[in-house]
């Protein structure tokens, strides 16, 4: 089931539970304004209207706003501080990270639905699991351009490619870390097979990210392959120089090398 499924049972459930509410106050029990404040006031009504608290759900579909850039976009630098997302680059990865986070956060999180929590927020990292990996497939196959979500492969630079790296890592740690210790938290009171299987699931997930680091790093040699061979169709110069009558004079350095070993250099520098 994707997030779009979601929605719309979301939706129907909303509907269904406000036209309920309506019958309970148009039956005469809440005859005034000051019985309909009441009425709303009381826990098991706050209690009723907490499961569709939809600021997660609005989360999870700025992920999927986040997803469909066509490029990689990073972010400003953030405030430093404990429980923020300084250390990722790309909003891609600021965004999934305060989507997980809002999936557990007090005033959100039912124990009794606990499930669809974890469900919820093992599909986002899926999300931009696949988001990574289904770019990079278009990319080397040169599907990238025509496929819409895609487009941030082939628009993306070799430092592109070192940020999205940077992220998963950071996101792994994250993951399989702080953030795992807080559902971990947030589920004390299941049985010890419970937080054992949720342990796994988001364990697994965050393995899931970091088996892409591979593919990103092969397009991180791609690209920097790529630019070298430009500058190696120059040589071509060095063999019409030779074959002129008139030869110039051998005054100047060559062009040449340092063209090439350029995009390893920038790589070099960007790496320290």
């Amino acid at each position: 089931m994707n997030l779009w499924d979601d929605y719309q049972q979301i939706e129907q459930h909303i509907v269904k539970d406000c036209k309920f509410l309506l019958e309970i106050a148009s039956a005469g029990y809440c005859p005034s304004r000051s019985a309909v404040a009441k009425f709303r006031a009381e826990s098991v009504y706050i209690e009723f209207m907490k499961q569709w608290n939809i600021g997660v759900s609005g989360n999870s579909w700025s992920l999927d706003s986040a997803l469909i850039a066509g490029s990689l976009v990073p972010v400003q630098k953030l405030p430093s501080g404990p429980g923020n997302s300084q250390d990722l680059i790309l909003k891609q990865s600021v965004t999934l990270l305060e989507s997980l986070r809002s999936c557990w956060r007090e005033d959100v999180f039912i124990l009794s639905c606990s499930e669809r929590f974890l469900r919820l927020s093992l599909q986002l990292l899926s999300r931009y699991s696949n988001w990574l990996s289904s770019g990079l497939a278009a990319l080397k196959t040169g599907n990238a351009g025509r496929n819409p979500g895609f487009e941030w492969a082939t628009s993306a630079v070799p430092e592109d490619f070192v940020y999205v790296i940077h992220d998963i890592n950071c996101l792994v740690t994250e993951v399989c870390g702080d953030y795992l210790e807080g559902v971990l938290q947030r589920l004390s009171s299941c049985s010890t097979e419970v937080l054992d299987l949720v342990k796994q699931s988001i364990v697994q997930a965050g393995k899931s990210l970091s088996d892409l680091l591979p593919l990103v790093m092969n397009a991180v040699i791609e690209a920097l392959t790529e630019k070298s061979v430009e500058d190696l169709r120059q040589l071509k110069g060095i063999t019409a120089t030779y074959r002129m009558t008139h030869k110039p004079l051998p005054v100047r350095h060559s062009p040449y090398v340092s063209g090439v070993l350029r995009p390893v250099q920038v790589y070099s520098i960007l790496q320290f």
